[in-house]
């Protein structure tokens, strides 16, 4: 069992700024080999200049990066950046995650290992969203994404670092979900900024593609025990890469306190890469500037994945979650460990669109509750016809 060490003394004075603080922790972290991913997420946020956080959060997140970072020689497969919204109507979310991967495996097409070509292939993401829960049955979002990709091969290393992209979308709650049941659609798209090469030398920091997805959450929050949900969707690529079918399995509840969750998640191809007739280009490029790790860019890619989190509250309103996951099973993708950090803070904002209190039904086995589903008013002398003002 590795114990990760503690991050070492850092001086940081009234006067010091940010980018001074993130300076004094790379030399301090460095030169440690479990702290290759306090030393990653330093990096790429020194890469963008991000001068304007604030010394309380980059002490809290990456304190608590460097909390559970250790000497990880595998590999990740990052997670799909959505969830199912929680739809508390005029609730702004802001949400920033990072997680890292380190590997020297793959999964071939055989389901079985191999070593990569090169010594190991590392990459760290970056996201910033928001979310925005228009009404008690619309979801808004927007995230830009950012990454950077180390890879070594023969003691030469190569370095990345660069926008990935931005991503839109949105979901919608049905109205006709069976009882204790919610049905949610999810849409979004996500536009690369990035694009690649294959005679190039330079590391991959994503798949270089623009993609569309649509799929469907059907779950429930009010369990005894938690929440548990599932997704499945169609994810498809405008460029290069296999039309994949996408799912998820997700379970969380509380525990001591505490947010404490887990599921499996996975893709399988449901139409061919587009250059698996002809994959060698790409092939010759992955051993070349991704020391050979499929992380990114395998053909006709699949897999299976488990992961686990725990969230606290760390503020009013604000919640901190840290996890990972690893894929048990695959085929042309990369095998491995990946760690993450999120840190969510939401606001409640004045949702004008429509007025309140919402027309009440009698609706059997109801005792004539609310129903958020009916037609709202957008009269703006609208009265409650319960109201004395009424009468």
């Amino acid at each position: 069992m590795i114990i990760p060490k503690p991050i070492r003394s850092i001086k940081v004075t009234k006067n010091s700024t940010p980018r001074l603080f993130f300076l004094s922790l790379l030399e301090a972290e460095e030169d440690r080999e479990e702290s290759r991913l306090v030393v990653a997420v330093i990096r790429l946020m020194l890469s963008f200049k991000l001068t304007m956080i604030h010394r309380s959060l980059c002490l809290m997140l990456l304190g608590t990066v460097s909390l559970i970072s250790f000497q990880a020689h595998t590999a990740e497969r990052v997670y799909n950046q959505f969830h199912p919204p929680r739809f508390k109507a005029g609730r702004l979310a802001l949400r920033m995650l990072v997680d890292n991967f380190s590997t020297e495996e793959n999964f071939n097409s055989q389901l079985d290992f191999d070593d990569i070509v090169g010594d190991r292939f590392q990459a760290t993401n970056l996201y910033l969203g928001a979310d925005w829960d228009y009404s008690y049955a619309h979801n808004f979002h927007l995230g830009l994404l950012m990454g950077r990709a180390e890879s070594l091969i023969a003691q030469e290393e190569r370095t990345n670092t660069d926008i990935k992209g931005f991503e839109v979308g949105g979901a919608y709650k049905l109205p006709f979900s069976p009882q204790d049941i919610k049905l949610i659609v999810d849409y979004r798209y996500f536009h690369n900024l990035d694009n690649i090469s294959y005679d190039s030398d330079n590391v991959s920091i994503g798949d270089g593609v623009s993609w569309a997805m649509l799929g469907t959450w059907a779950g429930t929050d009010d369990l005894d025990y938690g929440d548990l949900w599932a997704f499945v969707g169609v994810k498809y690529p405008f460029q290069r890469l296999s039309t994949n079918l996408v799912y998820q399995l997700k379970l969380e509840g509380k525990l001591w306190g505490l947010r404490a969750g887990g599921g499996i998640e996975g893709q399988i191809p449901i139409i061919p890469d587009r250059e698996e007739d002809d994959p060698i280009p790409r092939l010759l490029y992955i051993d070349r500037a991704n020391a050979g790790s499929l992380h990114y860019l395998g053909v006709n890619s699949e897999f299976i994945e488990l992961g686990g989190w725990l969230g606290f509250e760390v503020a009013p309103y604000t919640n901190l979650k840290i996890g990972g996951a690893t894929p048990f099973a695959g085929t042309n993708s990369a095998f491995g460990l990946r760690l993450f950090a999120q840190l969510e803070v939401s606001f409640s904002v004045t949702n004008s669109g429509y007025s309140f209190p919402y027309i009440k039904v009698q609706r059997p086995g109801t005792n004539g509750e609310t129903d958020p589903f009916k037609k709202r008013t957008k009269l703006k002398n609208y009265k409650n016809p319960e109201s004395k003002e009424a009468e």
